[in-house]
């Protein structure tokens, strides 16, 4: 039974209830048909009496001398009243057991009231052992004296198959015989039945007419109910408007989900004026309290974003937490983001792993490509290739282009698995048709005949695949687009379409493009030569730290293409790439060493002395070191002393 949609509008009503529904003519085939469903229940001890204990209790005091039995009905309303309050806590202290104890005593007299509030507190399991066949056979009690809660709630139990077998006609014939009478309760779950297609054929107009007969009494849920039909258009015209009005009344009646739908709408902005994130959180907030997850995580994330209330992490993570700790696989994801991210608290991995998986398991896409990356890069467990390539292609069977593109560069390089190109492009092409411009970029790579796709070689896929993802703004792929257009590769030269594409790579800080849009300079290329714009473009790449383009713009210097020559920058320039390992410029300095030059054996020495551009290696850079000391340069001379006081012995020789 919905405890929302119904125990938290049961007790407002009950007195109203008491007096406004009986039946007469009760149906007896259905009412054999449910003792026989309830044959193997132990009995309840029961008087036969029968009251609906409608007289009111001054009318109890004038009669009592008349009426023998007046005294014993008196006992039990003044019993059933204050079970009344224990059950709601006005006034007293609640208290279910004691509750329950009273309606237990009034039933037991016959009184089909009580009868159905003690089935309704096994139902739920308030104040007594939850036990749905015991408030079936309390319903039935009621039942017998054609008590309308007790058609709703017992046709609760059959829709439900909870203590009775699951039985959607005599479910929907309680309800219907309920509704008949103005049960809103009833009538909402004809509505429901209705649209569903419970035990009935779907009809989306007799699900509305159910609906607001219900509405129209003030039943939250079916205020709710009703708006979802108008939100999305069946059995009636579509109207986020009438959806709206119907949330507003559901969520203003305490319904949790209406309050959610109207959190949205205000949040979204359908149905209302305008966007209002501030109301969406307030409406949020309300359901949250009532534990509704979806209002927690959605909660939680403006908190998280700062939309609609001041940024605030801690109170991110606690919504997230109350969501995830009810089973909410988006929040578990969200709260596991937080704990790696280390937002609001510090980094903990295990944490993270831990909500990581919890949400894995509800079949979390985002999750399993997350808890896939935890396995790869060993952060909060062990580092295990195996579970990592099992939770991204769990994940990339839910069409999971992070957890598509991983496989995909897992077999084009061999990582945890046999290298395997085929199989690398059949998980890219998953990703690139979803449009994902890595895996579009890597596929260019790939049919580009790049080392060892040699056998897939194929420019024109090249080409389309570079294409799709330079026009994404990816900058590698705008840079190899333009070299197909300059060279020709699976599309007819075009400088001028080369240069473009460089162009929009190199002004994303793209430094290889940077240094393509120079070579096209000096060339004349789809543009006039200019040897000093080429070297500016050298510059932008070298300011990047880029070593080729230190490499060339030493040579810009040397040469004095573009520049003025000067030799001190070209060394300096020069010496940069070799630090990095630039062949050519170590190349340049081992010439000029050899036949030699004092500064370039200095350099020479350095190089092997601090290992950069080369293997460290002291005997090579005491060589250089001697033979620079002894043509009388000064810093070689310094050098030299601090290698051999740092290694006396290779100073020996």
């Amino acid at each position: 039974m919905n405890k929302k949609g119904i125990s938290l509008i049961f007790l407002p009503f009950l007195l109203f209830l008491i007096l406004a529904f009986r039946y007469t003519g009760f149906a007896s085939e259905l009412f054999e048909q449910i003792v026989h469903d309830l044959a193997d229940i132990p009995e309840l001890d029961s008087a036969a009496h029968r009251s609906h204990l409608e007289v009111p209790l001054d009318k109890f005091r004038d009669e009592t001398s008349k009426y023998p039995n007046m005294g014993a009905e008196l006992k039990a309303l003044q019993q059933f009243n204050l079970a009344n309050f224990y059950y709601s806590g006005e006034g007293v202290e609640r208290d279910f057991k004691a509750a329950a104890k009273l309606y237990k005593e009034v039933a037991e007299q016959g009184h089909p009231e009580a009868q159905v509030m003690i089935g309704f507190m096994y139902a739920e399991g308030e104040g007594v052992q939850q036990n749905y066949k015991r408030a079936a056979k309390w319903y039935l009690k009621a039942l017998k004296q054609e008590y309308v809660l007790a058609y709703t709630y017992l046709g609760v139990l059959y829709f439900e198959g909870k203590g009775v077998p699951r039985n959607y006609e005599k479910a929907l014939q309680l309800f219907i015989k309920a509704a008949e009478q103005g049960a809103a309760d009833a009538q909402n779950y004809l509505g429901k039945m209705y649209h569903e297609s419970k035990g009935v054929g779907r009809d989306y107009e007799q699900a509305v007419k159910w609906y607001t007969k219900a509405a129209e009494q003030g039943f939250a849920v079916a205020q709710h109910n009703l708006g979802l039909m108008y939100f999305q258009g069946k059995g009636l015209t579509k109207n986020y408007e009438e959806a709206v009005k119907w949330f507003r009344q559901g969520a203003e009646g305490g319904y949790a989900q209406a309050q959610y739908n109207l959190g949205t709408a205000y949040e979204l902005g359908f149905g209302v004026p305008s966007q209002d994130l501030k109301a969406a959180a307030q409406w949020y907030t309300l359901a949250a309290h009532q534990g509704d997850t979806h209002a927690q995580y959605r909660l939680g994330l403006l908190y998280d974003q700062g939309k609609g209330v001041e940024q605030n992490y801690m109170q991110a993570e606690e919504w997230y937490r109350k969501a995830a700790e009810q089973g909410h696989k988006q929040s578990q994801f969200s709260l596991g983001s937080m704990c790696e991210n280390g937002d609001g608290s510090a980094h903990d991995h295990k944490e993270a792993v831990k909500w990581y998986l919890r949400a894995a398991q509800q079949g979390c896409a985002k999750s399993q490509y997350n808890l896939g990356r935890m396995y790869y890069e060993g952060r909060g467990l062990t580092q295990d290739y195996k579970e990592a390539i099992r939770w991204w292609r769990k994940a990339a069977d839910q069409e999971c282009f992070k957890s598509q593109y991983n496989l995909g560069v897992l077999y084009d390089f061999g990582r945890g698995m046999p290298q395997n190109k085929a199989e690398a492009v059949k998980w890219y092409l998953k990703a690139a048709e979803q449009g994902y411009g890595n895996a579009q970029f890597n596929l260019g790579v790939i049919f580009s005949g790049a080392e060892g796709s040699e056998h897939l070689q194929d420019y024109h896929e090249a080409f389309k695949w570079y294409k799709t993802a330079a026009t994404q703004g990816l900058p590698l792929a705008q840079n190899n687009l333009g070299l197909m257009y300059e060279k020709g590769l699976g599309v007819a030269k075009n400088p001028e379409e080369a240069l473009r594409w460089y162009t929009r790579a190199a002004d994303q800080g793209y430094a290889i493009a940077q240094n393509n849009i120079a070579f096209m300079y000096i060339h004349g290329k789809g543009i006039s030569q200019n040897f000093e714009v080429a070297a500016e473009w050298f510059k932008r790449a070298a300011d990047q730290g880029d070593v080729d383009a230190y490499y060339y713009l030493g040579n810009c210097y040397y040469h004095g293409t573009g520049v003025s020559r000067n030799a001190r920058l070209a060394v300096s320039w020069f010496h940069k790439a070799a630090r990095r390992g630039h062949n050519h410029a170590i190349g340049f300095f081992r010439n000029f060493a050899e036949v030699g030059y004092a500064e370039s054996q200095l350099i020479m020495g350095l190089l092997y002395y601090e290992g950069q551009g080369v293997l460290q290696d002291y005997k090579e850079a005491l060589k250089w070191f001697r033979k620079a000391s002894s043509k009388g340069h000064n810093d070689a001379q310094h050098y030299l002393g601090i290698i051999c006081n740092e290694e006396p012995k290779i100073c020996e020789f």
